[in-house]
């Protein structure tokens, strides 16, 4: 894929190649037996192993920057590894499903990842507008990676990735005498935010300093050559210089760590010659492995939860180039996301100094991140599209994945040549200029009907997108809490949703939201299961979905912007990539793997069992 250059060709004569190579090798790996006795063979553990993944990669861009000779290190890892013409990842195409089918090793109706939200098991007394966190192991119904490993005598730590605590309760349960869990390490900050990322104008700051509301805590922020801020609260005052401007010489203030380990972080920027703010990080507790954590800030590593997107987005750092800047925000954004990956391989850099240990998983939200902002000002297939912004638009782009790339080299550089080493990501990327509402059409059409509150009335709803943005309609069934659709008029509501779903059109210009729409009931599905809904809407290219129910019309035009749901097998766009540096294989693929893949060969490295649930042969 070229963002603004190949598309169209892309489009044309490589997609048709793509799909039938990718239905050719997952019919080879489905059929492929386990081995003689079942099982898959053992052989001797070597590591450590390294998992490491990139959010929201999209192969089609990877590979088009790979193939102008771009991203060094990751060319010299490629030479090196087994790779294929993508993977293919979870339907809806999104982060928490695809990160659950790499850890597991099985598809979304086993591991009850259904998508970034996902409906309770405990229908009885739960209803369908009631949902949990996709991204919270708590959530998962089949082993990860690092369980599996643990608990077959493996040392594992996992930093930061999705569905890494809390734990489930039935992992206690099947884990044995416990003893896996000194061997399993953890570290999570995702699941309770005390507040967000910040921007303040500090440029008319005089010397007694200027007040800051941190969540519970404040702060204060007092000027001079370069600046201090001092944090008080929960009986505690820390007081850290600051650095201004940017490149390798400044940097994040050092953390102050919050209660619960939440590491805090500032940076001043300077938005003109007479204009400077003042950035603070979110912050978040941490989870996990106790007294792990603290270790690793002391010496320069921590984590930021994400970087600061809206921030940028909302003018924060400035005008943007899609409001006419001159560029000064993005390298603001730009810099704000290197400091998170630069603590990100500090962290890795202290944990492989350590050593001891045999697998590590280690996380990075980007590019996902920045390609939500900028992916689609560089699709030419929207009518928003603009040849002079996308010019402007494709370098910041790259500089993301450039960013990810030395942090890629930096980290094979401390490992040893022959380590076993997995680049993977979790879905592909789309550009979409118009978002396709389905609860208004549901509203319009009879299937979902509100209350004077604006909110569902379960007693007269037969159907809800939803909740959250899952592609799947959840019907409202008798054996929901509140559920009315018995199950004689179920193949009538289907047969009506489905053809209400596939004629939905835009108003505006006729065309259609939907490519298609899957029943959960038809076919051997990886998609759906007691956690989803019985229906998936697979959008039209360029259609983003959205979940609101309020009253308005159905389709909304929005800025452009980059987005994922759809489903691989018909968009190649929503292929993540796969670079396996294994024990005597290298070289290009044919075709798309499958994600299921990747934990099996995993345990085959380590020299374990895989579980149960973990059916795809190695690769």
């Amino acid at each position: 894929m070229s963002l603004g250059r190949k598309w169209p060709s892309v489009r044309c004569g490589r997609i048709l190649g793509i799909l039938m190579a990718m239905a050719v090798v997952c019919a080879s790996l489905s059929s492929q037996a386990r081995g003689a006795e079942g099982e898959v063979a053992r052989v001797a553990p070597v590591g450590p192993v390294f998992l490491q993944s990139w959010d929201g990669a999209p192969y089609l861009l990877v590979n088009e920057l790979l193939n102008e000779g771009r991203l060094p290190h990751l060319r010299e890892l490629r030479k090196q590894s087994l790779w294929s013409e993508g993977v293919v990842p979870a339907f809806p195409s999104k982060t928490a499903p695809g990160h659950a089918r790499i850890w597991t090793g099985a598809p979304e109706k086993v591991n009850g990842i259904t998508s970034n939200s996902v409906l309770y098991l405990d229908r009885k007394h739960r209803s369908i507008i009631e949902a949990r966190r996709g991204f919270y192991g708590d959530a998962l119904r089949a082993e990860p990676i690092w369980f599996t490993a643990a608990r077959q005598g493996r040392r594992v730590l996992v930093w930061n990735a999705p569905q890494a605590w809390p734990e489930p309760e039935w992992m206690a349960e099947s884990g044995g005498d416990g003893s896996w869990r000194q061997r399993l390490e953890v570290v999570y900050g995702y699941t309770r935010d005390w507040f967000g990322s910040g921007v303040l104008d500090v440029t008319q700051v005089g010397s007694d300093g200027l007040e800051l509301k941190l969540g519970a805590w404040k702060g204060r922020f007092f000027p001079g050559e370069l600046g201090r801020i001092e944090v008080r609260g929960s009986g505690r005052r820390w007081s850290r210089g600051l650095s201004t401007g940017m490149g390798s010489g400044s940097h994040l203030s050092s953390a102050i760590l919050l209660p619960e380990d939440s590491p805090l972080f500032f940076r001043l920027y300077s938005l003109s010659s007479d204009r400077q703010v003042l950035y603070h990080t979110s912050a978040a507790p941490v989870e996990g492995t106790v007294g792990l954590f603290p270790g690793i800030v002391a010496a320069g590593g921590g984590f930021i939860e994400n970087g600061p997107s809206e921030l940028y987005e909302s003018g924060g750092f400035g005008a943007t180039l899609m409001e006419g800047g001159e560029g000064r925000a993005e390298e603001i954004y730009i810099d704000a996301i290197r400091d998170l990956v630069r603590l990100n391989l500090r962290s890795m850099e202290v944990l492989l100094a350590e050593g001891g240990r045999d697998l590590l998983v280690n996380y990075l939200p980007f590019p996902d991140e920045a390609l939500h902002v900028w992916y689609g000002y560089l699709d030419p297939d929207l009518s928003a599209y603009d040849p002079v912004l996308a010019a402007k638009v494709r370098p910041v782009v790259e500089e993301v994945l450039e960013i990810l790339d030395w942090h890629l080299g930096e980290i094979l550089e401390k490992l040893p040549p022959d380590s076993p080493f997995f680049l993977v990501s979790d879905h592909g990327m789309d550009g979409c200029d118009r978002v396709f509402l389905v609860n208004r059409l549901l509203s319009q059409r009879g299937f979902l009907v509100l209350d004077s509150a604006g909110k569902v009335d379960l007693s007269r709803t037969r159907a809800l997108y939803g909740p959250g943005n899952t592609a799947s309609i959840v019907l409202n069934t008798t054996d929901w809490k509140g559920g009315i659709v018995a199950a004689e008029e179920l193949p009538e509501l289907l047969d009506q949703l489905s053809e209400t779903l596939s004629q939905a059109v835009d108003p505006r210009d006729g065309k259609r939201l939907v490519r298609r729409v899957y029943r959960v009931s038809e076919g051997d599905n990886e998609f759906g299961g007691p956690t989803a809904g019985q229906l998936y809407i697979d959008a039209a290219p360029g259609v983003n979905l959205g979940s609101s129910k309020m009253p308005g019309p159905f389709v909304e035009r929005r800025a452009p912007g980059g987005h994922h749901h759809f489903r691989a097998f018909d968009d190649p766009r929503m292929l993540g990539i796969l670079y396996a540096r294994l024990p005597g294989r290298k070289g290009g693929q044919p075709g798309a793997l499958s994600q299921l893949a990747i934990a099996p060969t995993i345990c085959r490295l380590l020299g374990i069992e895989p579980a149960p649930t973990m059916t795809r042969p190695p690769l």
